[in-house]
Protein backbone atom coordinates (compact mmCIF):
# COMPACT_ATOMS: atom_id res chain seq x y z
CA UNK A 1 0.00 0.00 0.00
CA UNK A 2 1.19 3.18 -1.43
CA UNK A 3 1.63 6.08 1.60
CA UNK A 4 4.77 8.36 -0.07
CA UNK A 5 3.58 11.95 1.07
CA UNK A 6 6.05 14.67 -1.32
CA UNK A 7 7.48 17.49 1.14
CA UNK A 8 4.51 19.52 1.93
CA UNK A 9 2.12 16.70 2.78
CA UNK A 10 5.17 15.22 5.41
CA UNK A 11 4.81 18.85 6.90
CA UNK A 12 0.95 18.69 7.33
CA UNK A 13 1.23 15.27 8.68
CA UNK A 14 3.96 16.28 11.40
CA UNK A 15 1.59 18.52 12.67
CA UNK A 16 -1.32 16.27 12.32
CA UNK A 17 0.75 13.87 14.54
CA UNK A 18 1.30 16.32 17.30
CA UNK A 19 0.05 16.08 20.35
CA UNK A 20 0.00 18.57 23.41
CA UNK A 21 -2.36 20.94 25.31
CA UNK A 22 -1.21 23.93 23.18
CA UNK A 23 -0.78 22.20 19.31
CA UNK A 24 -3.12 23.18 16.65
CA UNK A 25 -6.16 21.23 16.26
CA UNK A 26 -7.49 22.76 12.82
CA UNK A 27 -5.07 22.15 10.08
CA UNK A 28 -5.50 23.91 6.93
CA UNK A 29 -4.14 23.17 3.36
CA UNK A 30 -4.87 25.64 0.19
CA UNK A 31 -3.87 27.53 -2.75
CA UNK A 32 -4.18 26.69 -6.57
CA UNK A 33 -5.69 23.77 -8.09
CA UNK A 34 -3.53 20.47 -8.50
CA UNK A 35 -1.69 20.72 -5.01
CA UNK A 36 -2.85 17.27 -4.26
CA UNK A 37 -5.00 17.99 -1.32
CA UNK A 38 -7.58 15.37 -1.68
CA UNK A 39 -4.74 12.51 -2.23
CA UNK A 40 -3.12 14.09 1.21
CA UNK A 41 -6.56 13.14 2.92
CA UNK A 42 -6.53 9.60 1.81
CA UNK A 43 -3.32 8.69 2.49
CA UNK A 44 -2.96 10.87 6.03
CA UNK A 45 -6.42 9.17 6.64
CA UNK A 46 -5.36 5.66 6.06
CA UNK A 47 -2.42 6.34 7.97
CA UNK A 48 -4.00 7.73 11.00
CA UNK A 49 -6.75 4.80 11.17
CA UNK A 50 -4.16 1.93 10.93
CA UNK A 51 -2.09 3.75 13.46
CA UNK A 52 -4.70 4.68 15.87
CA UNK A 53 -6.99 1.26 16.36
CA UNK A 54 -10.54 1.59 17.75
CA UNK A 55 -10.89 4.99 15.94
CA UNK A 56 -12.96 7.03 13.42
CA UNK A 57 -12.13 9.32 10.54
CA UNK A 58 -14.80 11.16 8.70
CA UNK A 59 -14.44 12.37 5.26
CA UNK A 60 -16.47 14.96 4.05
CA UNK A 61 -17.99 16.36 1.08
CA UNK A 62 -20.40 18.99 0.22
CA UNK A 63 -22.47 16.69 -2.23
CA UNK A 64 -22.77 12.71 -2.04
CA UNK A 65 -21.60 13.09 -5.96
CA UNK A 66 -18.73 14.93 -5.64
CA UNK A 67 -17.67 12.76 -2.51
CA UNK A 68 -18.66 9.34 -4.44
CA UNK A 69 -16.40 10.47 -7.79
CA UNK A 70 -13.37 12.63 -5.68
CA UNK A 71 -13.02 10.49 -2.85
CA UNK A 72 -14.74 7.02 -2.56
CA UNK A 73 -13.93 5.90 -6.25
CA UNK A 74 -10.03 6.88 -5.75
CA UNK A 75 -10.07 4.73 -2.69
CA UNK A 76 -11.07 1.84 -4.37
CA UNK A 77 -8.79 2.51 -7.52
CA UNK A 78 -5.71 3.38 -5.42
CA UNK A 79 -6.12 0.90 -3.18
CA UNK A 80 -7.70 -2.11 -4.47
CA UNK A 81 -6.43 -4.56 -1.36
CA UNK A 82 -8.52 -2.47 1.03
CA UNK A 83 -11.65 -3.90 -0.45
CA UNK A 84 -12.48 -6.63 1.78
CA UNK A 85 -12.72 -3.98 4.41
CA UNK A 86 -15.47 -2.11 2.76
CA UNK A 87 -18.39 -1.99 4.24
CA UNK A 88 -22.01 -0.95 3.11
CA UNK A 89 -21.25 1.66 0.54
CA UNK A 90 -20.29 4.42 3.21
CA UNK A 91 -17.41 3.50 5.19
CA UNK A 92 -14.17 1.19 5.92
CA UNK A 93 -14.01 -0.80 8.96
CA UNK A 94 -10.62 -2.47 9.68
CA UNK A 95 -9.46 -5.31 11.68
CA UNK A 96 -8.09 -3.21 14.14
CA UNK A 97 -11.48 -1.70 15.00
CA UNK A 98 -10.93 1.80 13.61
CA UNK A 99 -13.36 2.85 10.50
CA UNK A 100 -13.10 5.57 7.53
CA UNK A 101 -16.88 7.18 7.43
CA UNK A 102 -18.08 9.18 4.22
CA UNK A 103 -20.25 12.04 5.02
CA UNK A 104 -21.85 14.72 3.26
CA UNK A 105 -24.06 17.11 4.11
CA UNK A 106 -26.54 19.41 1.23
CA UNK A 107 -28.04 21.78 4.00
CA UNK A 108 -27.50 23.14 7.27
CA UNK A 109 -30.06 20.68 8.18
CA UNK A 110 -27.91 18.13 7.40
CA UNK A 111 -24.96 20.07 9.20
CA UNK A 112 -26.62 20.52 12.30
CA UNK A 113 -27.84 17.10 12.47
CA UNK A 114 -23.98 15.72 11.82
CA UNK A 115 -22.69 17.88 14.44
CA UNK A 116 -25.04 15.67 17.26
CA UNK A 117 -24.42 12.46 15.93
CA UNK A 118 -21.78 9.92 16.35
CA UNK A 119 -17.76 11.30 17.00
CA UNK A 120 -15.03 11.19 15.16
CA UNK A 121 -10.99 11.73 15.62
CA UNK A 122 -10.08 13.23 12.56
CA UNK A 123 -12.57 15.32 10.40
CA UNK A 124 -11.57 16.15 6.52
CA UNK A 125 -13.31 18.86 4.89
CA UNK A 126 -12.60 17.95 0.93
CA UNK A 127 -13.28 21.64 -0.68
CA UNK A 128 -14.53 23.30 2.77
CA UNK A 129 -14.63 26.29 0.75
CA UNK A 130 -18.39 25.22 -0.34
CA UNK A 131 -19.46 25.04 3.26
CA UNK A 132 -20.37 28.68 4.95
CA UNK A 133 -18.90 29.23 8.10
CA UNK A 134 -21.75 28.51 10.24
CA UNK A 135 -21.66 25.26 9.21
CA UNK A 136 -17.80 24.55 9.33
CA UNK A 137 -17.88 25.73 12.87
CA UNK A 138 -20.60 23.62 13.85
CA UNK A 139 -19.08 21.01 12.35
CA UNK A 140 -16.79 21.01 15.58
CA UNK A 141 -19.55 19.46 17.08
CA UNK A 142 -18.62 16.30 16.29
CA UNK A 143 -14.93 16.23 16.35
CA UNK A 144 -14.38 14.71 19.49
CA UNK A 145 -13.28 11.45 20.95
CA UNK A 146 -13.83 10.49 24.25
CA UNK A 147 -10.46 9.99 26.47
CA UNK A 148 -8.31 11.35 23.67
CA UNK A 149 -4.66 12.58 24.14
CA UNK A 150 -4.83 16.86 24.65
CA UNK A 151 -4.58 18.07 20.76
CA UNK A 152 -4.83 14.69 19.31
CA UNK A 153 -8.17 15.02 17.87
CA UNK A 154 -7.75 17.13 14.45
CA UNK A 155 -10.26 18.96 12.11
CA UNK A 156 -8.73 19.48 8.30
CA UNK A 157 -9.96 21.86 5.96
CA UNK A 158 -8.64 21.80 2.59
CA UNK A 159 -10.00 24.18 -0.33
CA UNK A 160 -9.04 26.19 -3.08
CA UNK A 161 -10.13 29.92 -2.85
CA UNK A 162 -14.06 30.46 -4.10
CA UNK A 163 -17.07 29.60 -2.69
CA UNK A 164 -19.30 30.62 0.10
CA UNK A 165 -17.07 30.13 2.71
CA UNK A 166 -14.31 32.20 1.43
CA UNK A 167 -14.59 35.08 3.32
CA UNK A 168 -14.12 32.72 6.31
CA UNK A 169 -11.70 30.84 5.20
CA UNK A 170 -9.76 33.67 4.18
CA UNK A 171 -9.83 35.45 7.21
CA UNK A 172 -8.27 32.59 9.86
CA UNK A 173 -5.65 31.02 6.69
CA UNK A 174 -4.22 33.41 4.93
CA UNK A 175 -5.39 36.90 6.99
CA UNK A 176 -4.59 35.12 10.06
CA UNK A 177 -7.16 37.21 11.60
CA UNK A 178 -9.76 36.22 14.71
CA UNK A 179 -12.16 37.25 16.59
CA UNK A 180 -14.85 36.24 19.35
CA UNK A 181 -12.80 33.19 21.52
CA UNK A 182 -10.80 32.41 18.29
CA UNK A 183 -7.35 31.06 19.39
CA UNK A 184 -5.17 31.81 16.87
CA UNK A 185 -2.61 29.26 18.67
CA UNK A 186 -4.98 26.30 17.68
CA UNK A 187 -5.04 26.80 13.72
CA UNK A 188 -2.50 26.00 11.64
CA UNK A 189 -2.18 26.89 7.76
CA UNK A 190 -0.06 25.77 4.49
CA UNK A 191 -0.58 26.70 0.96
CA UNK A 192 0.15 24.51 -1.64
CA UNK A 193 0.60 24.91 -5.92
CA UNK A 194 0.65 22.45 -8.54
CA UNK A 195 4.40 22.75 -8.85
CA UNK A 196 4.65 21.25 -5.18
CA UNK A 197 3.17 17.97 -6.81
CA UNK A 198 5.13 15.51 -8.84
CA UNK A 199 2.53 13.88 -10.04
CA UNK A 200 2.56 16.47 -12.52
CA UNK A 201 5.93 16.02 -14.15
CA UNK A 202 6.18 12.48 -13.75
CA UNK A 203 6.83 11.06 -17.11
CA UNK A 204 7.12 14.68 -18.69
CA UNK A 205 10.56 15.91 -17.47
CA UNK A 206 13.31 13.73 -17.40
CA UNK A 207 14.71 14.00 -13.73
CA UNK A 208 14.18 12.04 -10.97
CA UNK A 209 11.43 12.79 -7.59
CA UNK A 210 14.73 13.19 -5.41
CA UNK A 211 16.05 15.76 -8.15
CA UNK A 212 13.04 17.50 -8.74
CA UNK A 213 12.52 18.59 -4.97
CA UNK A 214 16.47 19.38 -4.59
CA UNK A 215 15.28 22.42 -7.43
CA UNK A 216 14.13 26.22 -5.79
CA UNK A 217 10.44 27.17 -5.69
CA UNK A 218 10.70 29.40 -8.79
CA UNK A 219 12.56 26.95 -10.55
CA UNK A 220 9.47 24.26 -10.16
CA UNK A 221 7.02 26.35 -10.89
CA UNK A 222 9.24 27.64 -14.37
CA UNK A 223 9.18 23.68 -15.25
CA UNK A 224 5.63 23.91 -14.49
CA UNK A 225 4.18 26.14 -16.31
CA UNK A 226 6.99 25.31 -19.79
CA UNK A 227 6.98 21.40 -19.71
CA UNK A 228 3.71 20.05 -17.90
CA UNK A 229 0.70 19.75 -19.71
CA UNK A 230 -1.35 20.69 -16.55
CA UNK A 231 1.13 23.62 -16.17
CA UNK A 232 0.56 25.28 -19.52
CA UNK A 233 -3.13 24.44 -19.33
CA UNK A 234 -3.21 26.61 -16.03
CA UNK A 235 -1.14 29.13 -16.98
CA UNK A 236 -2.69 29.80 -20.64
CA UNK A 237 -6.15 31.00 -18.67
CA UNK A 238 -7.54 34.65 -18.78
CA UNK A 239 -5.73 36.53 -16.19
CA UNK A 240 -8.22 36.81 -13.80
CA UNK A 241 -8.89 33.28 -13.44
CA UNK A 242 -5.13 32.27 -14.30
CA UNK A 243 -4.31 34.25 -10.96
CA UNK A 244 -6.66 31.99 -8.93
CA UNK A 245 -5.88 28.74 -10.36
CA UNK A 246 -3.08 29.04 -11.13
CA UNK A 247 -1.53 31.23 -8.07
CA UNK A 248 -4.14 30.34 -5.62
CA UNK A 249 -4.88 33.86 -5.28
CA UNK A 250 -7.57 34.73 -2.20
CA UNK A 251 -7.80 38.09 -4.53
CA UNK A 252 -9.07 36.46 -7.91
CA UNK A 253 -10.19 33.34 -8.05
CA UNK A 254 -13.25 31.37 -9.71
CA UNK A 255 -16.63 31.84 -9.59
CA UNK A 256 -16.11 35.63 -8.73
CA UNK A 257 -18.72 38.17 -9.71
CA UNK A 258 -16.72 41.02 -10.44
CA UNK A 259 -13.42 38.85 -11.52
CA UNK A 260 -11.88 41.06 -14.73
CA UNK A 261 -14.21 44.25 -13.20
CA UNK A 262 -13.51 44.98 -10.10
CA UNK A 263 -9.53 46.56 -9.48
CA UNK A 264 -8.96 48.04 -6.51
CA UNK A 265 -6.37 50.45 -7.95
CA UNK A 266 -8.61 51.29 -10.53
CA UNK A 267 -12.16 51.85 -8.54
CA UNK A 268 -11.19 53.17 -5.20
CA UNK A 269 -9.59 56.40 -3.96
CA UNK A 270 -7.84 57.62 -1.08
CA UNK A 271 -9.13 60.37 1.47
CA UNK A 272 -6.79 63.39 -0.69
CA UNK A 273 -8.39 62.73 -4.16
CA UNK A 274 -12.07 62.08 -2.14
CA UNK A 275 -12.08 65.65 -0.85
CA UNK A 276 -10.52 67.34 -4.30
CA UNK A 277 -13.29 65.31 -5.72
CA UNK A 278 -16.57 65.77 -4.28
CA UNK A 279 -17.90 68.65 -3.68
CA UNK A 280 -20.27 70.41 -0.81
CA UNK A 281 -23.06 70.65 -3.30
CA UNK A 282 -22.86 67.63 -5.33
CA UNK A 283 -26.22 64.79 -4.75
CA UNK A 284 -26.17 62.80 -1.81
CA UNK A 285 -28.07 59.53 -0.59
CA UNK A 286 -27.72 56.73 1.36
CA UNK A 287 -28.17 53.47 1.77
CA UNK A 288 -28.56 50.27 4.34
CA UNK A 289 -29.19 46.65 4.56
CA UNK A 290 -30.32 45.93 8.26
CA UNK A 291 -30.19 43.06 10.27
CA UNK A 292 -29.99 42.38 13.66
CA UNK A 293 -28.02 39.15 14.19
CA UNK A 294 -25.87 39.48 11.23
CA UNK A 295 -24.31 42.64 9.59
CA UNK A 296 -26.11 46.35 9.45
CA UNK A 297 -24.14 47.64 6.78
CA UNK A 298 -24.73 51.52 5.57
CA UNK A 299 -23.22 53.46 3.51
CA UNK A 300 -23.61 57.34 1.99
CA UNK A 301 -23.28 58.11 -1.60
CA UNK A 302 -22.30 60.92 -3.34
CA UNK A 303 -22.87 61.80 -7.19
CA UNK A 304 -21.50 64.83 -9.69
CA UNK A 305 -20.26 65.69 -12.68
CA UNK A 306 -16.64 66.20 -12.99
CA UNK A 307 -15.19 68.42 -15.88
CA UNK A 308 -12.46 67.48 -18.40
CA UNK A 309 -10.72 69.54 -16.95
CA UNK A 310 -10.61 68.36 -13.51
CA UNK A 311 -10.41 64.39 -14.76
CA UNK A 312 -6.70 65.44 -16.32
CA UNK A 313 -5.50 67.41 -13.43
CA UNK A 314 -7.30 64.39 -10.34
CA UNK A 315 -6.48 61.44 -12.56
CA UNK A 316 -4.62 62.08 -15.90
CA UNK A 317 -7.61 60.77 -17.31
CA UNK A 318 -7.90 62.66 -21.37
CA UNK A 319 -11.73 63.05 -21.78
CA UNK A 320 -13.76 65.12 -24.25
CA UNK A 321 -17.17 65.65 -22.29
CA UNK A 322 -17.62 66.03 -18.20
CA UNK A 323 -18.83 62.29 -16.59
CA UNK A 324 -21.21 61.60 -13.95
CA UNK A 325 -18.99 60.10 -11.04
CA UNK A 326 -20.55 58.12 -7.96
CA UNK A 327 -18.43 58.37 -4.56
CA UNK A 328 -19.14 55.56 -2.00
CA UNK A 329 -17.56 58.00 0.66
CA UNK A 330 -18.60 56.46 4.33
CA UNK A 331 -19.39 53.21 5.72
CA UNK A 332 -20.70 52.11 8.92
CA UNK A 333 -20.74 48.39 9.81
CA UNK A 334 -22.69 46.67 13.11
CA UNK A 335 -23.97 44.09 14.49
CA UNK A 336 -26.92 43.56 17.26
CA UNK A 337 -27.79 47.48 17.24
CA UNK A 338 -30.83 48.34 18.73
CA UNK A 339 -32.93 50.43 15.99
CA UNK A 340 -33.04 53.74 18.00
CA UNK A 341 -29.48 53.55 18.22
CA UNK A 342 -28.98 52.57 14.74
CA UNK A 343 -30.90 55.27 13.68
CA UNK A 344 -28.52 58.07 15.84
CA UNK A 345 -25.79 56.37 14.80
CA UNK A 346 -26.42 57.78 11.32
CA UNK A 347 -27.18 61.17 12.46
CA UNK A 348 -23.85 61.17 14.38
CA UNK A 349 -21.49 59.76 11.38
CA UNK A 350 -23.34 62.39 9.20
CA UNK A 351 -21.71 66.02 9.35
CA UNK A 352 -24.46 68.95 9.99
CA UNK A 353 -23.60 70.61 7.00
CA UNK A 354 -23.71 67.39 4.44
CA UNK A 355 -27.30 66.79 5.72
CA UNK A 356 -28.99 68.83 3.69
CA UNK A 357 -27.93 68.04 0.49
CA UNK A 358 -29.01 64.02 1.31
CA UNK A 359 -32.48 63.65 -0.86
CA UNK A 360 -33.11 60.18 -0.17
CA UNK A 361 -32.46 56.79 1.95
CA UNK A 362 -32.84 53.70 0.65
CA UNK A 363 -33.86 50.44 3.12
CA UNK A 364 -33.64 47.10 2.42
CA UNK A 365 -37.80 45.84 2.06
CA UNK A 366 -37.79 43.62 4.79
CA UNK A 367 -36.85 47.03 7.45
CA UNK A 368 -39.70 48.50 6.02
CA UNK A 369 -42.37 46.15 6.36
CA UNK A 370 -42.98 45.27 3.13
CA UNK A 371 -42.08 41.19 3.95
CA UNK A 372 -43.27 39.58 6.79
CA UNK A 373 -39.90 39.76 8.44
CA UNK A 374 -40.94 42.89 9.86
CA UNK A 375 -44.79 43.59 8.78
CA UNK A 376 -47.19 45.45 10.82
CA UNK A 377 -46.73 48.49 13.25
CA UNK A 378 -43.37 50.07 14.49
CA UNK A 379 -41.11 48.79 12.04
CA UNK A 380 -37.37 49.52 11.93
CA UNK A 381 -38.09 51.77 8.93
CA UNK A 382 -40.51 53.70 10.65
CA UNK A 383 -38.49 54.11 14.18
CA UNK A 384 -35.84 55.65 12.50
CA UNK A 385 -38.14 58.07 10.37
CA UNK A 386 -38.69 60.24 13.65
CA UNK A 387 -35.35 60.21 14.82
CA UNK A 388 -33.85 61.18 11.23
CA UNK A 389 -35.96 64.03 10.50
CA UNK A 390 -35.47 65.55 13.50
CA UNK A 391 -31.74 65.72 12.73
CA UNK A 392 -32.35 66.43 8.96
CA UNK A 393 -32.42 63.35 7.23
CA UNK A 394 -34.61 61.63 5.14
CA UNK A 395 -37.12 59.03 6.19
CA UNK A 396 -36.26 55.78 4.25
CA UNK A 397 -37.98 54.26 1.71
CA UNK A 398 -38.46 50.48 -0.18
CA UNK A 399 -35.07 50.17 -2.45
CA UNK A 400 -35.51 48.62 -5.67
CA UNK A 401 -33.61 45.02 -5.11
CA UNK A 402 -34.32 43.69 -8.17
CA UNK A 403 -31.14 41.37 -8.12
CA UNK A 404 -29.82 40.69 -11.30
CA UNK A 405 -30.00 44.25 -12.74
CA UNK A 406 -28.75 45.57 -9.40
CA UNK A 407 -25.71 43.80 -9.99
CA UNK A 408 -25.35 44.48 -13.47
CA UNK A 409 -25.49 48.33 -11.74
CA UNK A 410 -22.53 48.20 -9.57
CA UNK A 411 -20.37 45.75 -12.22
CA UNK A 412 -21.01 48.78 -14.85
CA UNK A 413 -19.57 51.09 -12.67
CA UNK A 414 -16.39 49.40 -11.66
CA UNK A 415 -16.48 49.35 -15.95
CA UNK A 416 -16.35 52.68 -16.21
CA UNK A 417 -13.53 53.39 -13.57
CA UNK A 418 -11.57 51.24 -16.03
CA UNK A 419 -11.05 54.75 -17.69
CA UNK A 420 -10.07 56.97 -15.75
CA UNK A 421 -6.53 56.89 -14.27
CA UNK A 422 -4.54 57.67 -17.23
CA UNK A 423 -7.31 56.76 -19.51
CA UNK A 424 -9.23 58.49 -22.04
CA UNK A 425 -12.90 58.95 -22.12
CA UNK A 426 -15.01 60.12 -25.53
CA UNK A 427 -18.67 61.41 -25.34
CA UNK A 428 -19.76 57.83 -26.12
CA UNK A 429 -18.36 56.19 -23.34
CA UNK A 430 -19.64 58.71 -21.08
CA UNK A 431 -23.29 58.16 -21.97
CA UNK A 432 -22.75 54.36 -20.65
CA UNK A 433 -23.39 55.37 -16.89
CA UNK A 434 -21.37 56.89 -14.37
CA UNK A 435 -17.70 55.92 -13.02
CA UNK A 436 -18.34 54.59 -9.60
CA UNK A 437 -15.52 55.03 -7.39
CA UNK A 438 -15.30 53.76 -3.39
CA UNK A 439 -13.36 55.65 -0.76
CA UNK A 440 -10.91 54.72 1.64
CA UNK A 441 -13.62 55.48 4.34
CA UNK A 442 -14.87 52.33 3.62
CA UNK A 443 -12.75 49.77 4.09
CA UNK A 444 -15.11 46.64 4.66
CA UNK A 445 -17.05 47.40 1.43
CA UNK A 446 -13.76 47.24 -0.38
CA UNK A 447 -12.42 43.92 1.11
CA UNK A 448 -16.44 42.56 -0.05
CA UNK A 449 -16.70 42.90 -3.40
CA UNK A 450 -14.18 40.68 -4.43
CA UNK A 451 -15.27 37.87 -2.64
CA UNK A 452 -19.25 38.51 -3.98
CA UNK A 453 -19.40 35.17 -5.78
CA UNK A 454 -21.49 33.78 -8.55
CA UNK A 455 -24.62 31.85 -7.32
CA UNK A 456 -23.68 28.11 -9.59
CA UNK A 457 -27.81 27.74 -10.33
CA UNK A 458 -28.38 31.64 -11.36
CA UNK A 459 -24.84 32.51 -12.68
CA UNK A 460 -26.36 36.36 -13.74
CA UNK A 461 -26.43 36.45 -9.66
CA UNK A 462 -24.58 36.86 -6.51
CA UNK A 463 -24.72 33.48 -4.02
CA UNK A 464 -26.50 34.27 -1.43
CA UNK A 465 -24.86 33.35 2.12
CA UNK A 466 -25.88 34.38 5.56
CA UNK A 467 -24.33 36.13 7.96
CA UNK A 468 -21.41 36.67 5.42
CA UNK A 469 -20.45 40.27 5.97
CA UNK A 470 -19.62 40.64 2.26
CA UNK A 471 -22.91 39.83 1.58
CA UNK A 472 -24.36 42.41 3.46
CA UNK A 473 -22.02 44.84 2.27
CA UNK A 474 -22.06 43.83 -1.27
CA UNK A 475 -26.22 44.38 -0.80
CA UNK A 476 -25.83 47.69 0.50
CA UNK A 477 -23.87 49.22 -2.26
CA UNK A 478 -26.39 47.24 -4.63
CA UNK A 479 -29.51 48.96 -2.75
CA UNK A 480 -27.87 52.18 -3.25
CA UNK A 481 -26.29 52.49 -6.61
CA UNK A 482 -29.90 50.67 -8.25
CA UNK A 483 -32.67 52.73 -6.54
CA UNK A 484 -30.85 55.85 -6.59
CA UNK A 485 -29.75 55.59 -10.52
CA UNK A 486 -32.73 53.71 -11.60
CA UNK A 487 -34.96 56.30 -10.38
CA UNK A 488 -36.63 59.49 -11.72
CA UNK A 489 -35.59 61.34 -9.39
CA UNK A 490 -33.88 64.74 -10.10
CA UNK A 491 -31.66 66.59 -7.66
CA UNK A 492 -32.40 69.67 -6.96
CA UNK A 493 -32.57 72.88 -8.97
CA UNK A 494 -29.62 74.78 -7.35
CA UNK A 495 -27.82 71.39 -7.33
CA UNK A 496 -28.44 70.97 -11.25
CA UNK A 497 -27.26 74.56 -11.23
CA UNK A 498 -24.08 74.02 -10.24
CA UNK A 499 -23.43 70.58 -12.13
CA UNK A 500 -24.08 72.62 -15.59
CA UNK A 501 -21.82 75.04 -14.07
CA UNK A 502 -18.90 72.83 -13.08
CA UNK A 503 -19.62 71.06 -16.59
CA UNK A 504 -18.28 73.63 -18.83
CA UNK A 505 -14.40 75.41 -19.13
CA UNK A 506 -15.04 78.22 -21.49
CA UNK A 507 -16.81 81.33 -19.69
CA UNK A 508 -18.35 82.35 -22.70
CA UNK A 509 -20.16 78.65 -23.69
CA UNK A 510 -20.29 78.43 -19.79
CA UNK A 511 -22.96 82.27 -19.06
CA UNK A 512 -24.42 80.51 -22.44
CA UNK A 513 -25.51 77.18 -21.00
CA UNK A 514 -26.06 78.95 -17.69
CA UNK A 515 -28.77 80.88 -19.31
CA UNK A 516 -30.30 78.57 -20.92
CA UNK A 517 -30.70 76.51 -18.10
CA UNK A 518 -32.30 79.21 -16.23
CA UNK A 519 -34.84 79.93 -19.32
CA UNK A 520 -35.85 76.16 -19.13
CA UNK A 521 -36.58 76.40 -15.35
CA UNK A 522 -38.72 79.15 -15.82
CA UNK A 523 -40.18 77.68 -18.22
CA UNK A 524 -41.21 74.50 -16.12
CA UNK A 525 -42.23 76.56 -13.25
CA UNK A 526 -44.31 78.87 -15.54
CA UNK A 527 -46.02 75.28 -16.76
CA UNK A 528 -46.30 73.86 -13.25
CA UNK A 529 -48.32 76.83 -11.96
CA UNK A 530 -50.49 76.74 -14.73
CA UNK A 531 -54.66 76.52 -13.96
CA UNK A 532 -55.53 72.98 -14.84
CA UNK A 533 -58.33 73.20 -16.93
CA UNK A 534 -61.32 70.34 -16.44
Amino acid sequence: MDLTFQPKQREFLRMLLQTGADVPTVLMQYGARGGSKSKLIRMAMLLRRMSLPGTVGFIMRRRFKDLEENQIQKFRLEYPELDKFWKGGEEYKFDNGSRICFKYGDTYIDIESMSRGPECYDLAVDQAEQFTEAELTLLSGCNRWPGATAGGPKKWLMFNPGGQGTEYLRRIAYLRQFKYNEIPGNYWSQMTYGWDNWHWFLGEVDMTEAEFYRMSNEERFELFITRTSYGRTLNGLPPGQRVGELLGSFEHFSGQYFAGIWDEQQCTIDTEVEHRLVKPWWTRWMAQDWAFAEHTCHLWFAIGKVSPAELLEVFGCVATVPIDVVVVHREYVVKERAEADLAMDIVERTPAAERKYISRFWMSKDALGVTAKQGGENTVGQQYTEILRRHGLPAPETADQDRVNGWRFCYNGFRQAQGLRGGYIDAERAKQGPVVLIGSGCPNLISSIPLAVRDPKKPDDVMRVDGALWEDCTDALRYGLKSFLDSKFQPPVDVRRQQVYDSVEDPTTRHIQMLKFDQQQQRRNLTSRAPRWR
